[in-house]
């Protein structure tokens, strides 16, 4: 059947690079789902974090607590190491955390190139494959 829509060159291309594309192929719908998960998990914890935030300074505004922002500040920049002791800012941060996610979710996965491309398709604005 493949012969027939494509004719024997055709058909034997094909079956010379099947091998290549089959795992690349699996390899992305598994980035791709990754992804979506990803990308859900960060929009409910980004959500979690401006309802906090927002209760918090309500609270503030009522005068029913006091808040340090700038200890606040001082913490965050601690705990992801930035500040003037020479840490890391928020793209540094992102770039670790994607090489990081990629290495983990892509392990034994025959194409890294595939899940990669999933993956950023996946994060991709305005784009629904699914």
């Amino acid at each position: 059947m493949l012969s027939q829509l494509l004719g024997d060159q055709g058909a034997a291309w094909v079956a010379h690079i099947w091998p290549v594309v089959q795992p690349a192929g699996i390899s992305g719908v598994v980035g791709y789902a990754s992804g979506l998960l990803v990308r859900k998990v960060v929009q409910m914890v980004v959500l979690a974090a401006a309802i906090l935030i927002t209760a918090v300074q309500g609270l503030a505004y009522l005068g029913w607590v006091t808040v340090h922002w700038d200890r606040v500040t001082a913490d965050v920049q601690k705990l992801i190491g930035g500040g003037s002791e020479g840490g890391m800012d928020a793209s540094q941060l992102l770039a670790l955390l994607t090489d990081r996610l990629t290495a983990v979710a892509s392990q034994g996965l025959p194409s890294v190139a595939g899940f990669s491309t999933g993956l950023t398709l996946a994060f991709m604005p305005g784009l629904q494959i699914i």
